[in-house]
């Protein structure tokens, strides 16, 4: 019941209304329980976009990979880099 709170309102919120149903649990505790959950399985991906983008400019760059034609975010990579993409690429199951 916590984690469906902790996804469903995460934070401060999620606390109050946990506290509120009898079951007090610290903001803290709820985005713990959220972030120890698996990633989602990732189906046969027909579109695969790729975007870099930085988090400080000039100084931390992060590429994102999105299936488009669902819209949701495949993996997040650490740096810009091609040999992490080449990597990350070989483990996708792409549709042909």
């Amino acid at each position: 019941m916590l984690t469906a709170i902790g996804l469903a309102l995460a934070g401060r919120a999620g606390a109050r209304l946990s506290t509120a149903w009898g079951m007090p649990a610290s903001r803290d505790r709820l985005l713990r329980l959220v972030r120890a959950l698996p990633d989602p399985p990732v189906g046969e991906i027909t579109v695969l976009g790729v975007d870099d983008f930085a988090v400080k400019r000039g100084h931390h760059y992060g590429t994102v990979l999105i299936d488009c034609a669902t819209r949701q975010v495949v993996d997040v990579l650490v740096g810009r880099d091609a040999a992490p993409l080449t990597a990350c690429c070989r483990n996708i199951r792409l549709r042909r």
